[in-house]
């Protein structure tokens, strides 16, 4: 074989090879999208799903709440006014459901707690939610908050 050919086979050979060795760059992986905290489903326009990121990057309120043994307690939040906003509601939904993680659920006149001013879902200091609404029973405050269902 004349040598200039054989030194072109050595070139491609090497080529070849560096390139089938080369390493691939690794491509990265989105982050892993948080699970939504809070749902509001039901009697909506289409489901709503909110993060903790998404509820900590609204527009937080402060309501003070006196809770059972008569102390005033501050909770900072999102505006339980602002949520059932922007679901979109149907007309004919007459009651709220606030349903904790572990399954406890409490009902309320969906009207008044429309009608509240300082109502919030509050985030809590472990990363859980709690509705919060000044002046109502203590039942509807449901702590470990992940769904209002609208009826």
């Amino acid at each position: 074989m004349p040598k200039h050919i054989a030194l072109l086979l050595a070139v491609i050979l090497t080529i070849a090879s560096a390139v089938g060795c080369a390493k691939e760059e690794p491509t990265a992986t989105p982050a892993p999208e948080e699970p939504p905290a809070l749902t509001i489903t039901g009697s909506v326009a289409s489901i709503l799903e909110w993060s903790i990121a998404d509820l900590r990057a609204m527009p937080q309120t402060n309501t003070a709440y006196v809770n059972k043994d008569g102390e005033t307690v501050t909770y900072s939040g999102v505006a339980l006014s602002s949520l059932l906003g922007e679901s979109g509601r149907s007309s004919e939904a007459t009651t709220i459901t606030f349903l904790a993680a572990d399954g406890y659920s409490s009902e309320g006149d969906l009207a008044e707690v429309s009608a509240l001013q300082d109502g919030v879902v509050a985030i809590q200091s472990d990363g859980s939610l709690r509705v919060v609404l000044p002046g109502m029973s203590s039942k509807l405050q449901v702590k470990d908050l992940v769904e209002i269902k609208l009826q």
